[in-house]
């Protein structure tokens, strides 16, 4: 049979799928950043953009209706942005010795290894629906050189609907009137991940907002438990935050490259049961920029036993997309937590982990 040049016909999605790809356009449109979305639509030339979420979502919404955003256009762009920055970071060492594990680069001896778990029907899934009630496992991927697997958990909010406001007129009640206002619920959700690179020989748990150390030491079970059938999770080293808050801090005063993409904002550096705390009061200022704190701060080198014990950081990430802005996070040398305070595309968050 001869060779054709013609483009592989996508068949159209049913009336069900493209309700519930516009069920998962509504969450993640609240959710994102408007620069985040505004990249999506800008990859689509035949969608207008607009400047508000309103006009995102409805845009977004007639384009899905029309055919010119698909699933496939959604799945690219929530794999770089759902639930990326604005989050807990746990990082971890990988050993070499499992770093070079011939299974874990194989696709097909992982799958293998999941099909023999019962999870094999969440290898390579094509991005998940759901908003389940409970933090749930959607998927497990291979990209060749990461293993990912990504947890959601679906909530709710209301948004201030004024066009309906006309439909709960005002009324008495018990003698007294009251006027109603209209609200539309509206479905978000949280995304969970752990992500292993045997490349970078780094690990690490991506955790959503509250914090709390109790619960987040039982997410970090939950995905010790879901990755065992691949590996053992006591076998991950988690990464040293108080040797990187240190480092990063002090590569201010020794006028190091890495001093020309990260600002210091605050730093705790302690020693036994004292501390003590460098800090500017500027939003993205860094506190060596006064030459007399940064002169007392020289006097704490960094050959002193000193520990970092927290740190507030500005990094500015590269980004092929145009995106230049600094992005803030903290590092907790405690519990070797990191924050991220910035919403941010996956590669920029990788790029900020490298830093450490």
């Amino acid at each position: 049979m001869p060779e054709t040049n013609e483009p592989e016909q996508i068949p159209d999605p049913t009336p069900e799928q493209r309700e519930a790809l516009k069920n998962l356009v509504r969450g993640i449109v609240l959710a994102q950043g408007n620069i985040f979305i505004k990249e999506l639509l800008r990859q689509k030339k035949d969608i207008k953009i607009g400047a508000t979420k309103a006009d995102f979502e409805r845009n977004m919404l007639a384009a899905i209706d029309e055919g010119k955003l698909r699933q496939s256009d959604v799945d690219a762009w929530l794999d770089e942005v759902e639930g990326w920055g604005n989050q807990y970071v746990y990082l971890y060492k990988v050993p070499v010795d499992l770093s070079k594990d011939p299974r874990l680069s194989d696709a097909s001896a992982l799958e293998k290894m999941l099909n023999k778990a019962g999870l094999g029907h969440l290898w390579n899934k094509q991005t998940s629906f759901e908003f389940p009630d409970a933090l749930q496992l959607t998927g497990i991927s291979f990209d060749g050189s990461s293993i990912r697997f990504v947890w959601h958990q679906g909530l709710s909010s209301w948004v201030k609907d004024e066009s309906k406001d006309s439909l709960c007129p005002a009324r008495e009640i018990d003698g007294d009137w009251y006027e109603f206002r209209a609200y539309r619920r509206r479905a978000e959700r949280s995304v969970m991940r752990f992500e292993l690179s045997s490349t970078l020989k780094l690990a690490a748990v991506f955790i959503e907002p509250p914090w709390g150390e109790s619960e987040h030491q039982k997410l970090l079970e939950q995905v010790a438990n879901a990755v065992a059938p691949l590996l053992r999770f006591d076998m991950l080293t988690k990464y040293p935050i108080a040797s990187s808050i240190k480092k990063l801090d002090y590569a201010g005063m020794s006028g190091a490259s890495l001093a020309k993409q990260v600002k210091t904002q605050d730093a705790r550096l302690s020693h036994g049961a004292t501390w003590v705390e460098f800090a500017t009061t500027s939003k993205v200022g860094d506190y060596k920029s006064d030459l007399t704190i940064k002169g007392i701060r020289a006097a704490a080198t960094s050959s002193l036993p000193l520990t970092g014990a927290r740190g507030t950081f500005y990094f500015q990430p590269q980004s092929p997309k145009g995106l230049q802005r600094l992005v803030k996070f903290q590092l907790y040398g405690r519990n070797r937590r990191i924050r991220l305070l910035a919403q941010m595309t996956a590669p920029e968050v990788w790029q900020v982990l490298n830093l450490l």
